[in-house]
Formats: C-alpha cells, sequence, structure tokens
C-alpha cells in the first residue's frame, strides 16, 4: 500500500501566494474582453494610415495622369434602359 502524504503538512498550492493567480483565472474572460476592445480600438484608429501618405507620392501621381480610361461604348449607353423591354427579340434562324 502507498504511503499517503501527512495530512498536518501544508500543500504545495495552499496558501495566500496562490490568490493572485485564481483571481486572474477567474477573470480571464473579462481580461480577454478588454484585450480585444483595445486590440479593435488600435486597429480602427491606424486602418488606413499607409494609404495617405502614398497618394502623396509622384509615383502615385504620376501613375494615376498616365492612365487612359476606356471610351464610352455603344452598349453602355443610357438609350439601353429607354428600350421596351417587352419586345419580342428576332428569332436567330
Amino acid at each position: 500500500m502507498p504511503e499517503l502524504p501527512d495530512p498536518e503538512t501544508p500543500d504545495f498550492w495552499e496558501g495566500p501566494q496562490w490568490e493572485a493567480l485564481g483571481f486572474f483565472v477567474q477573470y480571464m474572460w473579462a481580461f480577454g474582453v478588454v484585450f480585444g476592445l483595445i486590440a479593435c480600438g488600435v486597429a480602427v484608429a491606424t486602418y488606413n494610415d499607409g494609404a495617405t501618405d502614398f497618394r502623396d507620392t509622384p509615383a502615385y501621381k504620376e501613375s494615376v495622369q498616365s492612365q487612359e480610361f476606356p471610351e464610352e461604348s455603344e452598349s453602355s449607353s443610357a438609350d439601353v434602359f429607354e428600350g421596351n423591354p417587352t419586345e419580342v427579340a428576332p428569332a436567330l434562324e
């Protein structure tokens, strides 16, 4: 039969030195929520910081000026929507 420890000797996990650890474990969910809110606030505040700096660079301004936009094609004009939607389509034969 194994020897049991003496009941009079204090256990390693007993005592006031473990109260702080117990408090932290008990309220770990609250610490996680507070940390998450702070992290989200920092992310929202710094989301687009580099984009505004990039738009001020000469390379960005040059690329925007040299971009060629396609001219308006016939299929994208406004008269597409002015036709009769119930008109019968011609036969493909």
